[in-house]
């Protein structure tokens, strides 16, 4: 960000600097380390070649490692160069990050045969995939794949793949992958088959109720919680946070309205509180008028992690 403030606004480079030092250093310790690896990561990102992407990433914290390994992955899939950056993954050194970089490597190049319509190389290289989670996403997109041939075979193959995709999936989810999943699923049966699609969610709002719930208790003895003040949930906080799971989903909230706005409706409505079921009618709002949701590069339904014991907050 900042070499790009530099081209254009030069003049204001240094009251901007001196405003980041003074928030920086308002910052808790763990806060401030978080700021200095993504501003590692970030730095001059577009000059860097994936090789030297991948050789810093190793260097980074593990918390930011994935995303950096991910970015070099989408440059070299978008140069042509995938199986270059399969080799250098596997010479990184070993860990859950390095063998999720492969996984999700697998899952773009599965993307782009299902984009071009190449079916068949798809469904090979979705079952290399290791990571259910991925898996479950590339399923679901071969599925809808093999709807959009229009025919009676096509149409019982697309069953048969997301039934694939629902044995890999956990219909009570305990943690944020597994409500990934269900959600995935759920718009993949809104275009295949709709009626399926609805009674997924269900459970899932009911358990989404509770955490969401018990997330605004807890929040009167965090200080550092900013989704929530005296009980309430503070919308602009939520809606904007960065890349917050909140609004990560939108697209297959929009699917669900698109194939019946009703039953969607319906569906916000089962959420308990007030201010989740008025953030997520602006979610759904926005997502259908402009397919983009809380800001550049992301669209999203709302979520919950019931494992970390509170709203998904981030990706």
């Amino acid at each position: 960000m900042m070499p790009t403030l530099e081209k254009y606004v030069p003049e204001k480079i240094p009251q901007l600097k001196q405003k980041q030092a003074s928030v920086r250093k308002q910052m808790p310790p763990e806060m401030q380390a978080m700021e200095e690896s993504f501003g590692s990561m970030m730095d001059n990102h577009s000059d860097k070649t994936p090789e030297k992407m991948i050789a810093d990433a190793a260097k980074l914290p593990a918390f930011v490692r994935g995303q950096a390994y991910n970015q070099a992955i989408d440059k070299m899939v978008a140069e042509g160069n995938a199986e270059r950056g399969r080799g250098l993954l596997q010479a990184a050194p070993e860990g859950k990050e390095r063998d999720d970089a492969l996984a999700y490597l697998d899952s773009r190049l599965a993307e782009t045969a299902i984009d071009k319509g190449n079916l068949d190389e798809a469904q090979k290289i979705i079952n290399q995939i290791g990571s259910d989670t991925k898996k479950v996403e590339q399923l679901v997109g071969l599925a809808i794949g093999f709807h959009k041939k229009n025919t009676k075979e096509s149409h019982e193959t697309a069953l048969k793949i997301m039934e694939d995709a629902r044995r890999l999936v956990n219909e009570f989810a305990e943690n944020k992958d597994e409500v990934a999943g269900v959600l995935r699923l759920a718009a993949g049966y809104a275009v295949i088959e709709p009626d399926r699609a609805f009674p997924l969610l269900s459970s899932l709002i009911e358990q989404a109720n509770d955490v969401i719930n018990a997330t605004a208790i807890l929040a009167k003895y965090n200080k550092r919680e900013t989704m929530f003040k005296q009980g309430e949930m503070l919308l602009p906080q939520t809606f904007s946070y960065g890349g917050g799971n909140f609004s990560r989903y939108a697209r297959e909230l929009k699917i669900l309205a698109q194939t019946d706005y009703g039953r969607t409706k319906g569906l916000i409505e089962q959420f308990r509180r007030d201010d989740v079921r008025v953030l997520l009618k602006m979610l759904l709002a926005q997502s259908i008028l402009s397919d983009k949701i809380g800001f550049e590069g992301n669209s999203g339904f709302a979520g919950f992690d019931p494992e970390g014991g509170g709203l998904m907050m981030g990706n």
